[in-house]
């Protein structure tokens, strides 16, 4: 039965994780029996992810820093083993997996760790995309407030002509000088007036920032 730490690089084919996975052999009270290498967190019972990923090859690493790639730990005590990992890779297979490669045969506790410990480049995707649709969000809300107005003062038909111009202006605004050079709002996903709902305008979002 073994302790330590992972990453998962691969989730298609588990089997690749192999050489990311750094095994400390131990009994049911973690106690440590052997280990590869050196044990190199300030406990000296376990390894630490940023000083063990240098242990590996310029291949294996692909470029990335140790916090790329998912990652998590496996810690045991009292007869009881513990799986920290990134909520990413916390599907049953990759549990499963986990629990035949360290050769768990105890009880066990899934833990699903999102602190900054164990985030990786899918939570930081995640974010910068939240923060993208909410300003395409605020966008549209100001759009919108701007649409309404021009009604208001010049009827809707001609209040939608000079919304339309606004906008047309944008994007050439933008074509000429750069994104940050528009009015107000982006051109490329500019609503088809006069129908237009919320849910249509995080679609057309959605699909410019490539998420499906």
């Amino acid at each position: 039965m073994y302790k330590g730490i992972f990453w998962i690089t691969d989730v298609e084919n588990l089997d690749n994780n192999e050489p990311y996975l750094f095994k400390i052999l131990t009994n049911e009270n973690g106690e440590v029996l052997g280990s590869e290498f050196e044990l190199n967190a300030k406990s000296k019972q376990t390894y630490n992810h940023k000083k063990t990923w240098k242990l590996l090859s310029n291949k294996l690493c692909c470029g990335k820093e140790f916090d790329y790639y998912p990652r998590g730990r496996i810690e045991i005590k009292n007869s009881t083993a513990i799986i920290y990992l990134n909520p990413n890779i916390a599907t049953d297979e990759i549990i499963d997996y986990l629990i035949k490669v360290f050769e768990i045969n105890i009880n066990t506790k899934i833990i699903k760790d999102n602190s900054e410990h164990y985030q990786c480049y899918l939570d930081k995707e995640s974010k910068v995309t939240k923060k993208l649709i909410d300003e395409m969000l605020e966008k549209h809300k100001k759009a919108m407030e701007i649409l309404e107005k021009y009604k208001k003062e010049y009827g809707v038909e001609e209040g939608i002509k000079r919304y339309e111009r606004l906008l047309k202006k944008d994007a050439e605004l933008k074509e000429a000088f750069g994104d940050k050079a528009g009015v107000f709002f982006d051109g490329e996903v500019a609503p088809d007036l006069p129908e237009y709902d919320e849910e249509d305008f995080y679609h057309n979002c959605a699909k410019k920032l490539d998420l499906f």
